[in-house]
């Protein structure tokens, strides 16, 4: 198994940073903290990963979650914010792009989900999704 070829995370245990994703979506039933990160569990691995949305829906989410990490939002404003953004896209525009039209450019990040799920303590893995979220943002710029 090779790393990803978006966010160059490399397997983890035989999983793939999309397993990782449903994995820490299953913790969020588990854990009322990893519940409120929900927009930030998944903004952060799709902004490692955008040759699955349109470039311009792209660009609104990489905005909103910009403007969320450094003004601290909580998750339900954040995500209340990004639909609204997103707005143009409930029609027959989509944000995912389809899958022929998708072209994967490498980005080797410095933190990757396989750095904030940490299997049996949500309590840690709420802090590092936290960390995981605050470093991409920094890596945006």
């Amino acid at each position: 198994m090779s790393p990803c070829r978006e966010c160059g995370m490399p397997p983890s245990d035989g999983r793939t940073c999309r397993d990782l994703l449903m994995e820490l979506l299953a913790m969020e039933s588990e854990s009322r903290e990893l519940q409120s990160l929900h927009y930030y569990n998944v903004a952060t691995y799709n902004i490692q990963h955008p040759s699955a949305f349109d470039p311009e829906a792209y660009a609104i989410m990489r905005a909103a979650f910009i403007e969320a990490v450094d003004g601290g939002w909580n998750a339900h404003d954040a995500r209340r914010e990004l639909k609204r953004r997103l707005a143009p896209f409930d029609g027959p525009r989509k944000v995912l792009r389809p899958e022929a039209d998708r072209v994967v450019v490498p980005r080797a990040w410095s933190r990757t989900i396989a750095d904030a799920v940490r299997r049996s303590d949500p309590a840690a893995t709420a802090a590092q999704v936290k960390e995981w979220a605050k470093s991409v943002r920094m890596e945006l710029s």
